[in-house]
């Protein structure tokens, strides 16, 4: 007997070892035949809902484009329930769990195709190999093949639309589809509307027992026993094994056979809705007479079905796609609220498992770092996941890490979704084309990551080897998570990451055209008007640490327009506290004001005021200077009612010169009428040696003028402006001031053609920037780096971000290269973002050195664990 008990100990042990190998391979895998697709791969790594999809439907069910709108709609389905759609196959003989929308529409577009075929188990050894020696076909995968492919991948759910079964006399003919043997073998729970009625129902439920397989059936509503459904009606008069409640107890159902663990799948069968279900008694009429059909014309084997589909279509006038349809988005819908709340149940029940409970008891799939699972805490049980997580993050971070840190960024972390949309394959291709068409589904390629202006700046200083830290809000919910999880798996540090119970995290949807241009966008940044933080509490390392004596000697801290203009006031207090200097990044039109909102702009500013740069640069686009401009405004007495004076630029070029006004803002006390490109004007009061030198493309004289005339009202407060002007480069505005408080290296300072005269130079400052100490205006324009071809942009967002986040991380050098040094080499990264499908490209990290930036080497001490 005690043998006995522990060779079935040692059977249990051995299981588990399995388990956590194949789940271990599974999350890894990517070979030369099969490959999980990045979404999928961070989606089950962050522990989210995952839904797998099928293929055939597509290839050979619906025609094409019908497939491609049918497979959009779908996957669209899935996200709106909060999970995350893998749709499965095989695009030239590797087998894909997850497709990039230009794969899934080539796969789709070649449905009809002899190299297309329909793959269950037994074929995908056959195509991948074939695959591997030169022929490369597609195929869309059976429920069979895609359970196989589903569970390699780790995933637990898959919604279909129907299961294959036994054939009517399959008792003599052996006709019984893969669908049932593989789930009496693979541990995947299926979700879909029972088999077709021209099966034969109560033979297929036998074999599923027979197979170890549980079946049980929604009871959408109803009480007592169910039937169980057949596919196009609502009731086949053959009972079901079993009756599930709702979504939640399915998701426990599925727990508790995942955990045993069991080698065999379950079946739950969602019943079509009453609207769409076909009756029993057309359906057995019209069913009865396709059987006989092909019996008569002896259609067998892997033709028998689509023949007999074929001819139910056909006679009962396509009453049957119509269900169809139907049925598949509802059995689409329910299986991502089943995958939803498994999700929330394995949250649930690993948040609950007691101290010192290992990994395979708490879930024998699951591959976890050991050393991960050791750093618990005695009272883990009571805390939510992600505040235990941020406790073990703050374990981490050693006292020499928080003394070297080097930037500070206040702002914010967002899921963004970016949905672009693809335009039919259509011969004629206009404007109206590339626009998503209103009030239905399309096509596009859904894409989702970790944004948020602060996120980006943050990501791209890490990037480039500097010590950073992100100081933001998240939700306590997965979409925080999932930010935080991200930020991990880049070694990123994440203390300063506050999980919020009461605040959803933030979330930013682009829809974009064709061109990649954006249409519409959707965001939800609540959590950004958060008023009870105060700094040091992102800044505090832990219990028992002085947050001040921690983060003492930080060179920069930047903060973004999204904090309410409270916070952003006291983010900035608490910048100078710390000795650092301090830039903005506006982020919009509407927040770029926000740094404003404590002053009182009636009020005449002093010539010298301890508070005085407000920050010492920001970043703002055309569209944010015009705004912060006009909130500003000449609103002293002293700066209205003065003539508007005309100054003329000179380009380095010398090419003859424009005549252009500048507002009063700057309120120079000369004005002229006309200059040449030396300067010769006998008419004019002002020597030639008054001209503003614009270093860069006579193109811009115009155009520099004016954005150097809206400049004027911001400088009085911010005296260093990057004016980000997207393909027409960056133009950098700057007060001319002391070496203690200017961004301007001694060379740009000391560069007369870029100065306004003293002379001219004290209406300026007297009447505008009340600046005794300010010598000069220094202005240049760097033209874009190079010019992308549209079809070579990928994305437009986080390419602000790069730029400034790469000039901020080579200021925090000790010796830092000029500012007009760094500019030139941030543009260039920002081109690698506008070519990458991320917010901020990782390779920037090849310009380290062009910024100038030595790398810091951790000490083996520093990396030893608390």
């Amino acid at each position: 007997m005690a043998l006995r008990v522990w060779r079935s100990q040692q059977a249990c042990q051995f299981n588990r070892r399995k388990w956590r190998a194949i789940s271990r391979r599974s999350i890894a895998t990517k070979s030369a035949f099969f490959q999980v697709s990045e979404e999928v791969q961070d989606a089950l790594r962050l522990k989210k809902p995952v839904v797998a999809l099928e293929t055939t439907i597509y290839t050979h069910g619906f025609p094409y484009p019908d497939n491609i709108a049918l497979s959009s709609r779908l996957e669209s389905i899935v996200r709106q329930n909060g999970a995350v759609p893998a749709t499965i196959g095989v695009l030239n003989g590797i087998a894909k769990v997850g497709f990039a929308a230009e794969e899934l529409i080539e796969l789709l577009g070649s449905s009809g195709s002899p190299t297309t075929v329909k793959l269950s188990r037994r074929d995908l050894g056959y195509i991948c190999g074939t695959g591997i020696h030169g022929t490369k076909l597609n195929g869309g995968t059976t429920i069979a093949g895609t359970m196989v492919l589903a569970h390699l991948a780790g995933i637990k759910v898959f919604a279909t639309g129907g299961l294959g079964g036994v054939h009517r006399g399959g008792e003599t003919s052996m006709d019984i589809s893969a669908d049932l043997t593989e789930l009496g073998r693979t541990p995947v729970a299926l979700i879909s509307s029972g088999c077709k009625s021209f099966l034969d129902i109560p033979r297929t439920l036998e074999y599923l027992e027979t197979q170890g397989v549980g079946v049980s059936t929604f009871a959408d509503g109803r009480t007592g026993p169910v039937d169980f459904p057949a596919f196009w009606t609502r009731d086949s008069g053959v009972r079901s094994p079993q009756v599930t409640k709702n979504e939640e107890e399915a998701a426990a159902i599925i727990y508790a056979q995942v955990n045993f663990p069991l080698n065999s799948g379950l079946l739950l069968a969602n019943p079509i809705s009453p609207e769409h279900s076909i009756s029993k008694e057309v359906m057995d009429s019209v069913m009865s007479q396709a059987v006989k059909e092909a019996n008569a014309q002896g259609v067998t084997g892997g033709d028998n079905t689509p023949f007999v589909l074929h001819r139910i279509r056909e006679l009962t006038q396509g009453a049957t796609v119509t269900a169809n349809q139907a049925l598949v988005e509802d059995n689409v819908r329910r299986g991502a609220r089943v995958a939803s709340e498994l999700a929330k149940l394995e949250m649930r029940q690993t948040s609950n498992t007691p101290r010192g409970t290992s990994s395979a008891s708490r879930n024998p799939l699951k591959y976890t770092n050991t050393k991960q699972q050791q750093r618990t805490f005695h009272h883990s049980a009571t805390l939510s996941s992600s505040k235990r997580e941020y406790l073990e993050d703050m374990q981490r971070t050693t006292q020499s890490e928080a003394n070297n840190l080097e930037v500070i960024v206040a702002g914010s972390v967002a899921l963004d979704t970016s949905c672009d949309y693809i335009s039919p394959a259509i011969s004629h291709f206009s404007e109206e084309n590339t626009k998503p068409r209103p009030k239905t589904s399309n096509p596009a390629r859904i894409t989702q990551s970790v944004g948020g202006v602060g996120a980006n700046l943050a990501t791209a200083i890490h990037y480039l080897g500097v010590n950073v830290r992100l100081c933001a809000m998240a939700g306590d919910d997965p979409p925080g998570k999932r930010i935080i999880g991200s930020f991990k798996k880049l070694e990123m540090e994440t203390t300063g990451i506050l999980p919020s119970k009461h605040w959803n995290t933030a979330q930013y949807v682009a829809v974009n055209d064709a061109n990649g241009d954006l249409h519409v966008a959707m965001a939800d940044m609540d959590i950004m008007t958060i008023k009870d933080k105060e700094p040091a509490d992102f800044m505090n390392n832990g219990p028992g640490h002085n947050a001040k004596k921690l983060m003492a000697g930080p060179k920069w801290l930047i903060v973004d327009g999204n904090w309410n203009p409270d916070m952003i006031t006291r983010w900035i207090q608490y910048g100078r506290e710390l000795g650092a200097r301090v830039a903005f990044e506006p982020v919009s039109q509407a927040k770029s004001t926000r740094i404003f909102s404590s002053m009182d702009r009636t009020a005449e500013p002093q010539v010298k005021t301890p508070e005085w740069p407000l920050v010492d640069v920001a970043a703002p686009n055309e569209h944010e200077l015009e705004q912060m401009s006009a909130y500003l405004g000449p609103v002293h007495p002293a700066a209205r009612g003065l003539k508007r004076p005309t100054i003329h630029l000179a380009s380095e070029a010398g090419e003859e010169c424009m005549p252009v006004e500048i507002s009063s803002h700057f309120g120079f006390g000369k004005t002229q009428t006309s200059i040449d490109s030396r300067g010769n004007d006998p008419s004019s009061s002002v020597r030639p040696e008054a001209l503003v030198r614009l270093r860069g493309s006579s193109d811009f004289q115009l155009h520099l003028a004016r954005y150097t005339s809206l400049s004027a009202p911001i400088l009085r407060h911010i005296p260093t402006l990057l004016v980000k002007l997207g393909e027409n480069g960056v133009i950098l505005i700057s007060l001319i001031l002391p070496e203690s408080q200017s961004l301007l290296s001694h060379r740009m300072r000391s560069e007369s053609q870029y100065q306004l005269p003293n002379e001219d130079f004290t209406a300026l400052k007297t009447r505008m920037l009340w600046r005794e100490d300010a010598t000069g205006l220094y202005i240049r324009h760097f033209p874009a780096a190079c010019v992308i071809p549209t079809k070579e942009i990928v994305s437009v967002n986080g390419v602000g971000d790069t730029f400034f986040g790469m000039i901020i991380a080579g200021f925090a050098q000790e010796e830092p290269l000029a500012l007009d040094e760094l500019i030139p080499v941030a543009q260039k990264g920002a081109i690698k973002t506008l070519k990458s499908p991320k917010s901020v490209s990782e390779e920037i990290a090849e310009f380290i050195d062009e910024l100038g930036i030595k790398v810091k080497t951790v000490e083996a001490a520093d990396m030893k664990d608390p």
